[in-house]
């Protein structure tokens, strides 16, 4: 059963200094938080235009990238996008967002990837029940009150308010489960047994968004992307994050080093500024410095 949460503006003092109940009680139960209106209609124009343009040029390919097999021919990603445009700059510390994301992680944490993707229509599921951040991570099973290790965060930009418009679709509490066999395509098996049946497991759900809600969800949590029949292109932009000492994913923080950010962005993206000591990246002292 989803939980849905109103998004709330960022708390007075150190972000994510007010735990939400029950955001935590989804989280650990489910694996997965809907945050209900986070963006409002001028980001979500804004970043929506930004999204088309990156991925414009994707629909030309005449194959799949072998990195993405599922995506070919009906979705288009573009990775790195913090590097490339400040488009999606305010997402980094997105007052709406960033408390859940301390709640869920801690304070010593770190923007480590950034994608939009464009997906248009499709007779079959866009994209296979599977986990994310490699194989590694399916051999690893978190305490329900555990401190998240990453976890992503998808903005829609476009409304999926029915069903097959390319949802994200889950299978709730899997994220306590090891899949029963570790690959190196991260699919989960015993779930695309009833894909390959042309039916959905009993228990996956469909997430039915408008344009500015965000699902967070640990990247451990069996998930796949629905067909497309029903709606228009879907637009998304997820930011992952991780624990100060992960190896970020992409080359967003780069973003840093090339243009002017507030500090707290400029940390989010473990820049620690002058003076910093390499313990400071597992004690942050300036994290949440406006």
């Amino acid at each position: 059963m989803m939980t849905d949460i109103d998004a709330q503006p960022a708390p007075a003092g150190p972000a994510g200094s007010a735990v939400d109940t029950d955001l935590l009680r989804a989280w650990r139960e489910d694996g997965l938080v809907l945050l209900r209106g986070v963006l409002n209609h001028e980001q979500v124009a804004r970043m929506r235009a930004a999204a088309q343009e990156l991925t414009r040029d994707g629909w030309d390919r005449d194959g799949s990238d072998p990195r993405f097999p599922d995506d070919y021919p009906h979705s288009v990603r573009s990775t790195a996008v913090v590097a490339t445009t400040d488009a999606f700059d305010e997402l980094i510390d997105h007052p709406r967002a960033l408390p859940a994301l301390v709640a869920l992680l801690g304070p010593e944490l770190q923007m480590a990837g950034s994608e939009v993707f464009a997906r248009r229509n499709s007779e079959k599921p866009m994209s296979r029940f599977h986990t994310d951040f490699g194989p590694s991570l399916q051999r690893i099973l978190l305490k329900p009150d555990s401190a998240a290790i990453q976890l992503k965060i998808q903005y829609f930009l476009t409304d999926v308010d029915g069903q097959d418009e390319g949802n994200f679709v889950y299978l709730p509490g899997s994220h306590l489960l090891a899949s029963e066999m570790v690959k190196a395509n991260c699919h989960v098996g015993s779930a695309n047994e009833w894909l390959d049946r042309g039916e959905w497991p009993p228990a996956a759900v469909q997430v039915v968004a408008r344009a500015g809600d965000a699902v967070v969800f640990w990247p451990g949590l069996w998930h796949a992307v629905a067909s497309n029949v029903a709606g228009p292109e879907r637009l998304t932009a997820i930011l992952r994050y991780s624990q100060l000492w992960c190896r970020p994913h992409d080359a967003s923080a780069a973003a840093a080093d090339r243009r002017a950010l507030t500090p707290r962005r400029q940390a989010l993206l473990a820049r620690l500024p002058a003076g910093a000591n390499e313990m400071d990246y597992y004690k942050p002292r300036h994290l949440f410095d406006t």
